[in-house]
């Protein structure tokens, strides 16, 4: 019996090797969950915010693709805002987008009807943010 080789003290569980992988694995994963969490986070902020009636001001973001019913939703503006400098009625291109409603008028120049619809939109609602003026009397000085 004394052929027995002594037992191994094994109280680590993992190599130092092992040890610096796996912390290395778990520092990256927590920075992920961060990232993908203040993502999630800032995407429900945006959808609160446009459920609250926020709506799009930047006339920048209109694209071509975009419908005249889309672009009243999003910017808050009814739809003869967006069809006045075409010249053209609602009725019947609400589901119409710009570019086929500009591609129909034939213009020289698209880009600038483009513009003009977008500079309607912002006067619109420039005009919209300024605050009502107040009808009252300001308070006369008692002699």
């Amino acid at each position: 019996m004394d052929n027995i080789p002594p037992k191994e003290n094994k109280n680590k569980l993992f190599s130092g090797k092992t040890r610096s992988i796996l912390l290395v694995l778990v520092i990256l994963g927590v920075i992920l969950a961060f990232f993908f969490a203040a993502r999630a986070f800032h995407g429900f902020q945006r959808v609160l915010a446009f459920k609250r009636g926020g709506g799009e001001t930047n006339v920048e973001l209109i694209r071509g693709w975009m419908t005249v019913d889309y672009i009243t939703k999003m910017y808050h503006v009814p739809p003869d805002v967006v069809l006045s400098p075409l010249n053209l009625p609602v009725q019947g291109n609400e589901k119409r987008s710009l570019e086929s409603l500009i591609r129909g008028l034939h213009s020289d120049n698209p880009k600038d009807l483009m513009e003009k619809v977008k500079k309607n939109i912002d006067d619109f609602q420039q005009k919209d943010m300024q605050p009502a003026p107040d009808n009252k009397q300001p308070p006369q000085a008692q002699p």
